[in-house]
């Protein structure tokens, strides 16, 4: 099995002392704990709900009691600002105990056959059961909730699971497991329930993509590396959530005060680290430069500051390939035509002494407008707080601009006008419409994922014991 895994990052994080090493795990640990999943899986999905909600419940409540020490250790690990980490933990719990109601209410069907020659006398009881042993490959951007995303409803369902988060995150999922495993341990289910292997970058991940022993693989991340995964996970179900460029239309009638603070909020929150940060926004022509007036406003007032003071909407970029990508592409975007609106601030003490946008991994908030369509900006996904402002007049302007992204996975519109928001309701290939707010909003309880090159599945409790079990019928 893989290496132990303590409690130690927390009370590093917590006591501000340098965070030690994650304990990596080997190829051969890797091949333990397949081998242990599986021959474990029949045992796991046996355990009775009752031991199932219990863990669940239980590792919800561990979250809550160490929620300062989960959001410290969140916070300095990815750079995560403090009241985000502090919101993510609390997230992370409600995931926890969404598993548990569902785990708890989730029934049968009987199918009545009589409505078929020779089905007189007879009935179909079909149950739900496990898919069996599931890899969960996790991003850094939401460490801990992104986690309890899969591992939720693999526990509520009966799934052994193994989980490989992000190398960036892995001190965050490690004490994470702390709390699995010993929720495990209490209620009486195997030891193989849960295990987390912790690969650095330089590892192989391939034997969960392509073991015949796992059924099941979940990924959260990029959209390249998704795809290929899927394309090796041969025989497996699969779900992926890939992000996107997230669109936010402001229509004519809406508040353009409240719309641009939403704005900026869902496009700079995390410096931009998150896969429905607001990237293109669509203002109708009508109330352009008066958007834009209020935009500029709220965009110079951005602060990029130190994440683990309170009230800092963003810190840096996690890597500096990251910040050298998101000035590349904002170089490229200029070069080519496009305008600078504004810029926000960067003040930090870990900031490099410097002067322009970018110092060292920090990277101010930069709204652009009329980013050509042939730059990478304008096509794909650029992970960094970024927005691109555009111009609409007609509905069929929205459309062709959705159309020609390959993306699909949340879109805001800020409008009272309800015959717009059906329309677009019906035309746009998107897994979720915000009416009112940006596309960064998402509550943990609704279906989640993408269409288009944005994914295969949905997340939220409900709708992901779907995808960790199968139908089995009985027939008498």
């Amino acid at each position: 099995m893989p290496p132990a895994l303590g409690r130690a990052f927390l009370d590093d994080a917590v006591a501000g002392r340098p965070l030690s090493e994650p304990p990596w795990a080997t190829p051969a640990d890797v091949e333990a704990a397949i081998a242990a999943a599986f021959a474990a899986r029949r045992a796991v999905g046996a355990a009775t709900r009752e031991r199932r909600i219990a863990v669940l419940r239980d590792v919800a409540d561990g979250l809550m009691r160490d929620a300062d020490a989960f959001a410290a250790l969140i916070a300095r690990e990815v750079a995560k600002p403090i009241d985000a980490a502090r919101g993510e933990v609390a997230r992370a719990a409600t995931t926890m105990r969404d598993a548990a109601a569902v785990a708890a209410t989730d029934e049968g069907r009987l199918v009545p056959l009589d409505t078929v020659p020779g089905g007189a006398g007879r009935e179909a009881l079909v149950r739900r059961v496990p898919i069996g042993v599931v890899a969960a490959i996790t991003p850094f951007n939401f460490p801990l909730n992104l986690v309890a995303h899969k591992v939720a409803p693999a526990l509520a369902t009966g799934c052994p699971v193994i989980l490989k988060p992000a190398p960036a995150a892995a001190r965050t999922a490690s004490a994470f497991g702390t709390l699995v495993d010993a929720a495990v341990a209490s209620h009486g289910l195997p030891r193989e329930t849960f295990s987390c292997v912790a690969i650095p970058e330089s590892g192989d991940p391939t034997p969960l993509v392509e073991d015949p022993r796992i059924r099941g693989l979940t990924f959260t991340g990029s959209e390249a590396v998704g795809w290929a995964l899927r394309d090796r996970a041969a025989g497996k179900a699969v779900a992926l959530e890939l992000g996107g460029d997230a669109f936010a239309i402001v229509a004519p009638d809406a508040s353009l005060r409240h719309a641009a603070e939403r704005i900026a909020f869902g496009a700079f929150a995390y410096a931009g680290q998150v896969c429905i940060s607001v990237q293109h926004v669509l203002v109708h022509a009508s109330v352009l430069d008066a958007f834009l007036e209020v935009f500029r406003e709220i965009v110079t007032e951005s602060v990029v500051g130190d994440p683990m003071r309170a009230g800092v909407l963003a810190g840096p970029l996690l890597r500096d390939r990251d910040a050298d990508r998101v000035e590349a592409w904002v170089r490229e975007a200029l070069d080519r035509g496009a305008r600078l609106e504004a810029v926000g601030r960067i003040d930090a003490s870990e900031a490099p002494a410097g002067a322009g946008w970018r110092r060292g991994r920090w990277i101010a908030p930069l709204a652009l407008r009329d980013v050509p369509a042939d730059t990478r900006l304008h096509g794909s996904e650029v992970f960094g707080p970024v927005v691109d402002v555009a111009a609409w007049s007609t509905i069929d302007d929205i459309e062709r601009r959705f159309d020609a992204s390959r993306f699909g996975l949340q879109a805001g519109v800020f409008t009272q006008d309800l015959a717009l928001v059906r329309r677009l309701f019906a035309t746009l290939d998107v897994g979720g419409l915000v009416v009112g707010d940006v596309p960064t909003l998402r509550l943990d309880p609704m279906p989640y994922g993408g269409m288009k090159r944005s994914g295969l599945g949905r997340e939220g409790a409900r709708d992901a014991f779907d995808w960790y079990t199968e139908p089995k019928t009985l027939l008498w």
